[in-house]
């Protein structure tokens, strides 16, 4: 265990709404859209516009996309995996 006082206060990103990464009694919401995030997108945008170092122009959704689409990103299968495991309908 550390235990100190930062050197920076760095910004804390926002996590993501709670109807999208909750489920009740097994019943798993398995489709999302685009659409579904777009709030989110808007404050991931700005959280990552504002930030004191490594400022860049993203989002979540097309973070999440480009993870997906990239051979070499280390869960390259996972979209193999949600879809056996009945996440996706797509």
């Amino acid at each position: 265990m550390q235990i100190g006082i930062p050197a920076q206060m760095p910004e804390r990103k926002s996590r993501l709404p709670l109807a999208t990464c909750s489920f009740e009694q097994h019943h798993y919401r398995n489709l999302f859209t685009v659409a579904d995030f777009a709030e989110y997108n808007k404050i991931v945008q700005t959280y990552y516009g504002v930030r004191d170092s490594n400022q860049r122009i993203d989002s979540f959704t097309t973070q999440i996309a480009s993870n997906l689409s990239n051979t070499h990103y280390k869960r390259g299968n996972i979209l193999d995996i949600i879809h056996k495991q009945d996440f996706c309908a797509l």
